[in-house]
């Protein structure tokens, strides 16, 4: 009796660990979908730089449209870097945290990770020399854990997921280039997900920036408002 009440607590414990952090997150999700939508917001957002060859172009292309969006920065490519990332927020950008070393949540132990996290915004604060030492956080894989979750929640920093993938990262034949704008003009608003790490194709660069005009023009063609992600959790 006692060997199946230790498995039980043991199952339990597994499912607070996990899959209830993954229920958060979905439900997270979707609130921040339904946020987007009901504010006549679109959100642009770009994992995984700052890019030596690609975040410039999109920094021209947000300049040339008068529009802004939020960079959730890896650390680890930030080095050689740190002039892009200055010039991120000098364009009047916002800069969020996507870790140091884009850890999978479930995959590596509880202190491993919340130490990549803690190590990514010492390193934003640092570089960019604000007073801000905490930053907005977008889980690398979308993939959280309960103690990762409740060291968020103790530092009261905000975690963003996204609603609309740009397809950037997928195999050449499975891309689709309208495949954000027009789910832009489907939901009427949202949170889209681009990656600014350089690639070794330029076919990717082209498809990224394409697809980030088509967005645009979506957004504004339905007199949607750019905001950056600070603007999510406004009350």
């Amino acid at each position: 009796m006692i060997g199946v009440y230790l498995v039980m607590v043991c199952l339990f414990l597994v499912f607070l660990y996990i899959p209830l952090p993954w229920i958060y997150g979905r439900v997270l999700r979707k609130m921040q979908k339904v946020k987007a939508i009901s504010g006549n917001q679109v959100f642009l957002t770009f994992d995984d730089g700052p890019g030596n060859r690609l975040t410039p172009q999109i920094l021209a292309v947000l300049n040339d449209n008068n529009v802004k969006a939020t960079f959730f920065i890896l650390g680890r490519n930030v080095v050689g870097r740190e002039r892009i990332l200055k010039s991120i927020v000098k364009e009047g950008h916002s800069v969020a945290s996507h870790s140091f070393s884009h850890l999978h949540a479930w995959q590596v132990l509880p202190w491993r990770l919340i130490s990549d996290i803690k190590k990514s915004w010492d390193l934003l604060h640092d570089v960019l020399g604000t007073e801000q030492d905490k930053f907005v956080f977008r889980p690398p894989y979308g993939k959280l854990n309960l103690l990762s979750v409740l060291f968020l929640w103790r530092q009261k920093v905000a975690i963003v997921y996204w609603t609309i993938g740009s397809l950037d990262t997928w195999a050449m034949d499975k891309r689709n280039v309208n495949h954000a704008a027009e789910r832009i003009r489907c939901d009427g608003g949202g949170i889209v997900l681009f990656h600014d790490f350089d690639r070794a194709a330029d076919q990717t660069d082209d498809y990224l920036l394409d697809s980030l005009k088509a967005v645009i023009k979506a957004g504004q063609d339905m007199q949607l408002a750019f905001s950056s992600i600070e603007q999510l959790h406004r009350k």
